[in-house]
């Protein structure tokens, strides 16, 4: 109706990650944000032809014979359970009783341990050519503990965003329980799949939003310098 403010639809989920991306920027900036979104498929004469509009119907069409499209990429149980478990992980082994100490299933002629061979950043770059299923027995058999640094740099942590609490009230984790949890996941949820086709697209949206919402702040400061210099004259 004439007189009333245009709504627009968004889907309830796409809202939570915007809100996770932009926070509150998003919604007091909401016109910047649409028109950055609405970039990617409408050209300058705002049209939807042209290159931009090709290649984002052709991007949506690829993805859209895929499932994972459908799938939630927010609420992803798996993952909420896998995060929660790698948080109860330490205090169950603290209560539990001593472990038996791992013990190397190879030894040099010398009876030394494999892993007091190699220096640790060796061990990082053999196991970061190893998947989830082969770093368990690897482990096992060379008895290498990894450092919880090691773990932590190889999660994606900016597709699990659930550790963002976590991370602020320093809850001590199992990272390589959590690490290899992950990537197990990534082989089987279509959330966390389709998760990681949207961050990318939210990630480049934020550098062009904030890049116009300084733009829009600098001409409302210079206009307001231009005001009070008139009233001045006056």
């Amino acid at each position: 109706m004439v007189g009333y403010p245009r709504a627009h639809q968004l889907h309830a989920r796409c809202w939570e990650l915007i809100e996770r991306f932009f926070g509150y920027d998003a919604e007091n900036n909401l016109e910047i944000l649409l028109n950055i979104f609405q970039e990617r498929w409408i050209g300058l004469d705002g049209k939807t032809k042209g290159t931009a509009c090709y290649d984002f119907l052709r991007e949506d069409l690829l993805w859209h014979k895929n499932p994972i499209v459908k799938h939630d990429p927010v609420k992803i149980l798996p993952l909420h359970a896998l995060v929660e478990e790698s948080v109860q992980r330490p205090g169950i082994e603290k209560l539990a009783s001593e472990a038996p100490e791992l013990r190397p299933i190879f030894f040099d002629i010398k009876h030394t341990a494999v892993s007091s061979i190699f220096p640790c950043e060796i061990q990082w770059m053999i196991i970061d050519l190893l998947d989830y299923k082969d770093i368990p027995k690897l482990l096992r058999a060379f008895g290498w503990v990894l450092s919880n640094t090691y773990w932590s740099k190889r999660l994606p942590k900016d597709l699990i965003f659930e550790l963002d609490d976590l991370m602020k009230d320093n809850v001590e984790i199992d990272w390589q329980f959590l690490t290899l949890g992950v990537e197990k996941l990534f082989q089987r949820s279509y959330g966390l799949l389709n998760r990681r086709r949207l961050i990318p697209v939210l990630k480049k949206a934020r550098d062009l939003f904030y890049e116009e919402v300084a733009k829009q702040q600098q001409q409302q400061q210079q206009q307001h310098e231009e005001q009070q210099q008139e009233e001045q004259y006056h």
